[in-house]
């Protein structure tokens, strides 16, 4: 009799489980660690160095729709000789990975923690002028209590 085979959730399930057989890729020369702060599209992400540094990367066309790079990723880059502006994305570490990474003092603690690299902009730093929205609202409510309901965007 032949052996049963598994339905399709259980072999989707298997597929999307982490494999911790293949070895760990550590950076080489002209090579480094980054975390992904944000995607930009057409194939490309913004980037956090190591050392604290933003640069744009490119998601190479053999990761198409078999490799997910999200935000808060780890992922190993390649710097050009040619353009020192962009990098080439060369392997994406699994959490077991990153962790493994992180214990052995090759990445920096803010990649695990997922705190972004914002250049000096934090949430405490922001100050509103009250002034500013009192007056702004004031504005708006005149415009709608107008006679005849039309709202001027000069006006506002």
């Amino acid at each position: 009799m032949p052996k049963k085979s598994k339905s399709h959730n259980q072999a989707r399930k298997l597929k999307f489980q982490e494999k911790d057989d293949g070895p760990l890729y550590y950076k080489k020369e002209n090579q480094d660690y980054a975390l992904v702060i944000k995607k930009l599209g057409d194939m490309r992400i913004m980037c956090a160095l190591s050392n604290g540094d933003e640069i744009m990367g490119i998601i190479p066309g053999k990761f198409r729709k078999k490799v997910w790079i999200d935000r808060g990723n780890i992922i190993l880059i390649s710097f050009r000789d040619f353009q020192t502006n962009k990098v080439d994305i060369i392997y994406k570490y699994s959490q077991k990975e990153a962790r493994k990474l992180y214990k052995g003092e090759h990445i920096p603690k803010f990649f695990i923690d997922g705190e972004q690299v914002d250049n000096n902009i934090n949430a405490d730093n922001i100050e509103f002028d009250s002034d500013d929205e009192e007056t702004e609202l004031n504005a708006i409510s005149l415009a709608f209590n107008d006679k005849n309901n039309d709202v001027n965007l000069e006006d506002l």
